[in-house]
Parts: C-alpha cells; structure tokens; sequence
C-alpha cells in the first residue's frame, strides 16, 4: 500500500499533477491530502512521479561551506547515503503484483573524499576514535536556492586511504565514512535537509 508521507497516484488520478501525500495508513485503510478520491476496486494505488521540470536555478558547487566539527572542511567528493529498507510483498498467491510494503530500519551514510595533505593526514588517526562530530554541508549561495545538510551527530569509522602506485603518479586521497546519529534519545535529528 504505502507508508505515510509517500505521495501516490490512484489509477489515473494524480490530483491534478500534485499526487496525494498518505497522512496515515491503517491496514487497507488510506488517508490522503488533496480532495480526496474513491478507488474502483480494478485501479492500482501507485507511487506518484511528478514530470520533470528545468526550470529554478542551478545549485553550484563551489558556493556555500562545509564543516566538520566546527572546522571549515574542504573535500573533493561527498556520498550521503538514506535506504529505508523497504520490504515489498510481491510473492503472494492470488495477488496480482505488489500487494503491500513493510518498514525496515532507516540507514543512513556519508562518505568524503579529501587530499592527504599533512594537515589532513590526521583523520586517518581520529577516525580510528569513534568519536561523533558535527557535519554542516551548505551548498549555494542564493536566496531561495540554498541547500543546508546538517547532521549534528556523526560517528567516523575506518575508511581507507588511496596511494599513487608510483612517484609521481599523482596524489594520495583519504576516504571517511560516517554514520548519522540522533543527538539524544528520541532526537529524530540525525540529518536534516533545508532549503532557504
């Protein structure tokens, strides 16, 4: 069926382009945003995709800041990773396709990539600590289109790091991996993504 907060569409019935956002799902039971709707018993309650659109400003790269631990971070890459470990139903008899969804644990990951320089090179030592710090990412500097990933808690574990295989044939990088974690108990704070 869904879970809530996902947006579907019911048959051919997209609400008019916006989807219905689910509010609660009760066993067969769906509550929905938008003017609501009665499924005939032969229409699929589908995920809803909006279509594409080019239109809003691009959200550069090299504007904005990232932090870690209240240090100012400069990387040549970053992964953030969210699986929600979805398990569907779609082995069952007499249903014709995906009967239903159930909620698995919430993963979430983030990897960065920097240089080994010497005044980096101390990361591969406070990795190896466990100790969680704060990561701030802000990416663009517009009114509107600034995009802030905040995860106030990130526990750093063992990456790796990557080394030319000869003098000269480049640089070394280090790679960090880290896992988003609540700030306390019940937080719900693990990482939040906010556009202003």
């Amino acid at each position: 069926m869904g879970l809530g907060g996902s947006v579907i569409q019911v048959g051919a019935d997209d609400n008019s382009g916006a989807g219905y956002e689910l509010t609660a799902v009760s066993g067969d039971t769906l509550t929905s945003t938008g003017a609501g709707w009665t499924p005939l018993v032969s229409e699929v309650v589908a995920p809803f995709a909006p279509a594409p659109s080019t239109s809003g400003s691009v959200v550069s790269h090299t504007l904005g800041s990232m932090t870690v631990g209240g240090t100012a971070f400069r990387i040549t890459g970053a992964e953030f990773t969210l699986n929600r470990n979805l398990n569907y139903f779609k082995d069952e008899a007499f249903a014709d396709g995906l009967s239903d969804a159930n909620p698995g644990w919430r993963e979430m990951s983030i990897s960065m990539t920097l240089r080994a320089r010497k005044d980096r090179i101390g990361e591969l030592e406070r990795r190896k600590r466990f100790t969680a710090r704060a990561v701030t990412m802000v990416m663009g500097a517009t009114a509107g289109n600034t995009w802030t990933l905040a995860m106030p808690t990130v526990e750093f574990m063992v990456g790796k790091m990557d080394v030319p295989d000869s003098p000269g044939g480049g640089e070394g990088t280090i790679t960090i991996v880290g896992t988003p974690l609540d700030s306390a108990e019940g937080a719900a704070d693990r990482a939040t993504l906010a556009i202003t």
